[in-house]
């Protein structure tokens, strides 16, 4: 029988103390994280009022259908799949990270923004991934029940409407929202020019545009082409690995790829142009847009096997497009080869299990 006195620890340290050094270490880190200030009251606060729901909801559900409390070293005996933990699995550590880029927004703090909050979204992961997973399947057996919002599952069967609308929630979504956090850093104060010498003389290709914004619609069409659970669950932890690489690299690398010059003579043109107002240069290395791609076209090459060159080839296309509409350096395009190398390796697949 676990002691009263470490679960009275526990809770002193994960509800007081470790709030308390998150806090201290945002004041602390804020004049040294050279990375703007973005303050919102009206988005922190309901970031903040999610964040807390989420976690309140979390816990109640723990101690009334689990019978135990909401701790790692003394778990509840039950495995819980109601309440919260019927749409989410994770409700608590979502929970927690949306609370603290809320009040990061509500502080105005750089340091809890750009830096404390990612720590603990990774922190998170970790927790989950490497332990929690894996000590939920030892206790409660390999077949947990599914929650409404989850990565599908490793099965030849076609995807449930569940299963599709989960990828465009949890994968997707993230991405973008995540995306469009890390551009508003902006272009870095030291940047580093992806571009070689050669590429001045490369010239933009209006038309390609046609190409480069094929991969808006190949990719959000991909939960409802995808054949299997399989698929679709190793294009899920694709996009998830990614999205947690693209959170590493982009603040910390200064390479910079500003769109190369050209005058539009042609509507596509025109559309590439705008496209160009959508965009920083910041996040620009690796591609994504590539990366993507590549994710997508496996898809599609497994939903169509005899056409699987052709999507490859299709996918080829868009990857030479990041360069030749001007949007990406050539080393932009190489370095996804390294990321997907990160991305597709078997580790990381096993991820969600």
């Amino acid at each position: 029988m676990p002691s009263c006195d470490g679960k009275i620890f526990y809770a002193i340290l994960f509800v007081i103390i470790l709030p308390a050094l998150l806090l201290a270490w945002a004041i602390a880190a804020g004049e040294n994280v050279p990375l703007p200030m973005v303050s919102s009251i009206p988005l922190g606060a309901v970031l903040s009022a999610f964040g807390i729901t989420l976690i309140v909801a979390g816990m109640l559900a723990l101690m009334r259908y689990g019978k135990g409390l909401p701790m790692n070293p003394y778990p509840p005996p039950l495995y819980v799949s109601r309440g919260i933990y019927r749409l989410l699995r994770h409700p608590i550590y979502a929970g927690f990270s949306a609370l603290c880029i809320g009040i990061s927004l509500l502080a105005g703090s750089p340091g809890g923004l750009w830096l404390v909050s990612p720590v603990v979204m990774l922190c998170c992961a970790s927790l989950v991934f490497g332990y929690e997973n894996i000590d939920l399947h030892k206790r409660f057996g390999p077949h947990l029940p599914v929650p409404l919002l989850h990565v599908p599952e490793e099965s030849a069967d076609p995807p449930t409407a569940g299963d599709r609308a989960s990828v465009y929630v949890l994968v997707l979504l993230p991405w973008l929202v995540l995306y469009q956090w890390l551009a508003q850093l902006g272009t870095p104060s030291h940047p580093v020019i992806a571009y070689l010498p050669f590429e001045s003389r490369i010239p933009v290709w209006e038309w390609t545009e046609v190409l480069y914004g094929m991969t808006y619609l190949l990719v959000c069409l991909v939960p409802l082409v995808a054949p299997t659970e399989t698929t679709l669950r190793e294009f899920s932890i694709g996009g998830i690995a990614a999205t947690l690489l693209m959170v590493i690299l982009f603040p910390f690398l200064p390479v910079v790829a500003p769109p190369r010059p050209f005058v539009p003579v042609t509507i596509v043109g025109g559309m590439l142009g705008v496209e160009r107002t959508l965009d920083t240069p910041a996040n620009a290395f690796p591609s994504y847009h590539v990366l993507w791609v590549l994710l997508a076209m496996s898809v599609f090459a497994n939903r169509m096997p005899r056409g699987r060159f052709v999507w490859w080839a299709l996918g080829a296309a868009i990857s030479l497009s990041c360069v030749t509409t001007g949007m990406h350096a050539v080393v932009d395009v190489v370095a996804v080869k390294i990321g997907a190398a990160v991305v597709n390796e078997r580790r990381a697949l096993e991820l969600a299990r």
